[in-house]
C-alpha cells in the first residue's frame, strides 16, 4: 500500500509540473533592500512630470499643486545584524536615485490613502512602480512625523528581462520640519525575471 501512494504523489507531482504553462518555472527572483533619503542635492521632479505621470484614475486635474508631493531621494544599501534584522547602519553606500510623486487625494491622517509613483535606479537596475500609501499616524513619535506604508507594483520592462514585481515600505515624512527627523524610507523591492 505504501508502494502505490508513493507513485500516486510522483505522478500526480508530474501531472501538476506537466500542466504548467511552458516557462512559468523560467524566471529568476530577486529582492532588493534599501534606504531612500530626501535629499537636497536631488533636485526634486517637477509639478509638471509628477501630473503626467499621475496614475490612472488620478483626479489630476482637481488636485492643487499643493496636494500633490514632490520627492527627489538619494537610495542607500543599508547593514543588518545578522542575530535579529535590526538595522545597524542606514547608509552605507550610495548606491541610486528616485524620483516619485505622491497624490493626497484624501489629505493626511491616519487611515488615509494615496495614490503613489516612483521611478528609480538601484546599482543600474532601472524601475517604475505605483500603487498606494496608506498613513498610519501622524503623531508618532512626535506631531508632525507622519508615518505611512507604500505597497506599489514594479511594472515589467522587457527591454532589460524584468517580468514585474512588488515593492514595499515603511517611510516616515516630516511634514513638520521637526528637528533630527528625516524624510525617507526603508524599501524591499521583490522583482522576477526572464
Amino acid at each position: 500500500m505504501g508502494k502505490t501512494v508513493g507513485l500516486m504523489v510522483i505522478v500526480g507531482v508530474a501531472a501538476l509540473w506537466a500542466a504548467l504553462p511552458p516557462g512559468a518555472l523560467a524566471f529568476e527572483e530577486e529582492v532588493i533592500l534599501f534606504r531612500s533619503v530626501h535629499d537636497p542635492a536631488v533636485e526634486d521632479p517637477s509639478i509638471e512630470w509628477c501630473r503626467s505621470v499621475a496614475p490612472e484614475g488620478v483626479p489630476i486635474h482637481l488636485l492643487p499643486d499643493a496636494a500633490i508631493v514632490r520627492l527627489g531621494a538619494s537610495l542607500w544599501s543599508l547593514q543588518s545584524r545578522a542575530s535579529d534584522g535590526v538595522v545597524v547602519k542606514e547608509k552605507i553606500r550610495k548606491i541610486g536615485l528616485a524620483d516619485a510623486c505622491g497624490y493626497l487625494v484624501e489629505g493626511i491622517g491616519p487611515g488615509k490613502s494615496g495614490p503613489f509613483y516612483m521611478e528609480g535606479n538601484v546599482g543600474g537596475f532601472e524601475f517604475v512602480a505605483a500603487g498606494e500609501c496608506t498613513f498610519t499616524a501622524s503623531d508618532i513619535p512626535v506631531q508632525g512625523i507622519v508615518l505611512t506604508g507604500c505597497n506599489l507594483k514594479v511594472e515589467p520592462d522587457p527591454a532589460q528581462g524584468l517580468l514585474g514585481g512588488i515593492a514595499t515600505s515603511n517611510s516616515v515624512f516630516n511634514v513638520g520640519q521637526v528637528p533630527g527627523f528625516q524624510t525617507g524610507s526603508f524599501w524591499t523591492v521583490h522583482t522576477y525575471w526572464e
